[in-house]
């Protein structure tokens, strides 16, 4: 979805995971939302800080985002360490079988996409 509106309608937004063009984003600034958890998938890139502008791909940046001013990354080495920075948050990574809900223990549970919106 390239060219998809500013304002995407719940099954646009299942489009943009599902349906997704060769060469496209599925990346979207939200506003006014609640959070319904945190997407988290090893390999995990760790960055000790640095402008947002460093960041692979950060010159494509939104001006919302591309501002100069270092900033501190967490360091993220596993799932675990996600989990200590967003405690209250439900935690979810991707599997060869799709979405997952990752429980307490580390153990993974297969959702479906309207499970979460």
């Amino acid at each position: 979805m390239c060219d998809a509106p500013a304002s995407l309608s719940i099954q646009e937004l299942a489009l943009t995971i599902s349906n997704r063009r060769q060469g496209c984003y599925n990346e979207w600034v939200i506003a006014d939302y609640i959070p319904l958890g945190i997407l988290a998938m090893p390999p995990f890139e760790v960055r000790t800080g640095g402008s947002p502008s460093d960041l692979p791909g950060g010159g494509d940046l939104s001006p919302e985002l591309a501002g100069d001013s270092p900033v501190e990354v967490p360091k993220f080495l596993d799932l675990a360490s996600v989990r200590r920075v967003f405690p209250s948050q439900p935690l979810y990574t991707m599997t060869g079988e799709g979405i997952a809900l990752v429980g307490p223990d580390d153990s993974t549970s297969i959702i479906l996409h309207d499970q979460i919106y």
